[in-house]
């Protein structure tokens, strides 16, 4: 399937956010260690095969069990499954994003193209992210890291998430234009 997609789209790059990837040993754990790898499509397949064919990889992560981080922790932490692994992802990106939260490393990466395209349009309005936060609420979604129903991420309140999105726009707005 991998080869197909590639074949079909032929893709220039291939960026991954926020999305979990095996460790050594195959299996897929979120941040607290708990095996959810049938849950997850294996899109780890579809980077080894970019890796191979040398197309340009970013993996954007906060945890280091993304797709993309593979070798970035010294200490990873131990799973708690059989597996007796980490939640380490094996799988690299040629270009890794470590981030407090991922979405704010999404957001720095289209805030970076934004300027350097001069396309403030491309950067999400934080009025925007606090409509979708709260939209994934209304819809049952979790805060991965607190388990419960808020418009947080990663256990960081909305008001940083909007904070976080205003900062990166004054950036995209302050650089200089010829």
């Amino acid at each position: 399937a991998s080869r197909r997609l590639f074949a079909d789209q032929r893709p220039a790059a291939l960026i991954s956010v926020e999305k979990l990837g095996p460790n050594g040993h195959g299996i897929v754990h979120t941040m607290r260690g708990e095996d959810v790898t049938r849950h997850q499509a294996r899109t780890d397949l579809v980077f080894s095969l970019a890796a191979r064919r040398r197309i340009l990889t970013v993996g954007i992560g906060d945890r280091g069990n993304e797709i993309g981080m593979g070798g970035l922790l010294r200490r990873p932490a131990r799973c708690a499954c059989p597996c007796r692994g980490s939640i380490a992802c094996a799988v690299a990106a040629r270009y890794p994003v470590a981030a407090f939260t991922s979405n704010w490393g999404a957001h720095a990466v289209t805030a970076a193209l934004a300027g350097y395209l001069a396309q403030a349009r491309l950067l999400p309005k934080p009025a925007s992210e606090a409509r979708m936060l709260r939209s994934m609420v209304r819809a049952g979604v979790v805060d991965g890291a607190t388990r419960q129903r808020n418009p947080t991420v990663d256990g960081t309140g909305l008001a940083l998430q909007v904070a976080v999105l205003g900062m990166l726009h004054a950036l995209v707005d302050a650089v200089p234009r010829p």
